[in-house]
C-alpha cells in the first residue's frame, strides 16, 4: 500500500527499481518509463492519500504482533508504525505483503533486499512474522 508513505521513501524505492536493487518487472518498467518530475509527482499524491482500514486481525495474533513490534521494529518503523523518510510505513498496510516481504528478506532472495533487515528477520519465526504482519495491518 503506497497511500500514507513518506514521499522521500517512495522516491527513494522508484530508484532502487530503476537501478535493480528492488526487483518486479512490471515496477521496474513503470518506473523507468516516467520522468524525475513524474516519480516526485506520484509520490507525492500516494503520501497524500488516506490509509483504507484492513480487515479485522485476530485479537490474540495483534497483541504478540504487538508485543515483539515493540521489542524488535519500533527502533526503525517508529512507534506507531509510520516509517520515516528511509523506513517504510507500516500501519495499515497489506498484512499479506508484509508477511511476504519479511519472507523473502529471511530467505535472502534478492527480491527485496536490506542487511539489517535480513539480518533482523533471522530470529524470527513464521508465526512472529504473522503476528507482526497482523498487528500492524491493525494499526491506523
Amino acid at each position: 500500500m503506497l497511500a500514507g508513505q513518506n514521499p522521500d521513501y517512495l522516491i527513494e524505492q522508484s530508484r532502487k527499481y530503476i537501478d535493480g536493487r528492488r526487483r518486479d518487472t512490471f515496477m521496474q518498467g513503470v518506473l523507468k518509463a516516467l520522468s524525475v518530475d513524474e516519480i516526485a509527482g506520484m509520490s507525492l499524491y500516494y503520501a497524500a492519500q488516506a490509509v483504507e482500514p484492513q480487515p479485522t486481525q485476530p485479537a490474540a495474533l495483534v497483541e504478540k504482533g504487538k508485543q515483539y513490534f515493540g521489542k524488535v521494529c519500533v527502533a526503525c518503523h517508529g512507534a506507531d508504525a509510520r516509517g520515516t523518510a528511509h523506513m517504510p510505513r507500516l500501519a495499515g498496510q497489506h498484512p499479506g505483503y508484509v508477511l511476504a516481504t519479511l519472507q523473502h528478506f529471511k530467505k535472502r532472495d534478492g527480491i527485496r533486499s536490506n542487511p539489517e533487515m535480513e539480518s533482523i528477520v533471522q530470529g524470527m519465526s513464521e508465526a512472529d512474522m504473522k503476528a507482526v504482519a497482523a498487528y500492524v495491518a491493525a494499526l491506523p
